[in-house]
């Protein structure tokens, strides 16, 4: 009799929330003040507050240069692989600009229950952070300067991720086969 949740939690999911897309923030930061394509990173942070103000025409944005970094920021939905309304990654990197999407997972389920109360509460399948990496070697700095990934390309791919802007000091790596 575990599944007595499932029925209940089904009478409310609606359009949308059973399709796995999620509105969520994004933000673009690129390296130069036109914000023209290539982007360095898009962010689709969880736990962000919720976005309240689009874009007014999401293929022609205002860039915002806060004295870090210049980037565009907009309300989307999210799906888990990648897939945003409007198309905006391929927006933001362009056609010709390979790019990574690293999607990290909450770990706090255990029950069954659980799993769907906290899907239909939008906490998108267990999804966390969702960041797409122009897929090169240099130091991309994070939204707020004071962090730092660096891909690593080779046999493997190395993620690795810095506590400072500067790609210097290293917080954590994973390597992906």
């Amino acid at each position: 009799m575990r599944f007595w949740c499932l029925g209940a939690i089904a009478a409310f999911v609606g359009p949308g929330i059973a399709d796995g897309w999620n509105y969520r923030t994004s933000m673009a930061l690129f390296d130069n003040s036109s914000c023209a394509s290539p982007a360095s990173v898009v962010a689709f942070p969880y736990g962000f507050p919720q976005c309240t103000t689009p874009q007014t025409d999401h293929f022609d944005p205002e860039c915002a240069d806060d004295g870090v970094s210049f980037t565009v920021t907009d309300c989307v939905y999210y799906s888990l692989g990648g897939s945003t309304s409007y198309g905006l990654l391929r927006e933001y990197f362009g056609d010709a600009v390979p790019y990574l999407v690293v999607e990290e997972y909450l770990s706090r389920w255990t029950t069954t229950c659980n799993v769907w109360w906290n899907w239909y509460l939008g906490y998108e399948y267990g999804l966390g952070d969702a960041t797409a990496y122009r897929l090169d070697e240099d130091c991309h700095t994070s939204f707020d300067g004071r962090l730092s990934t660096r891909l690593t390309l080779g046999q493997t791919l190395t993620i690795t991720k810095y506590y400072d802007p500067d790609c210097n000091f290293v917080l954590s790596w994973q390597e992906v086969t």
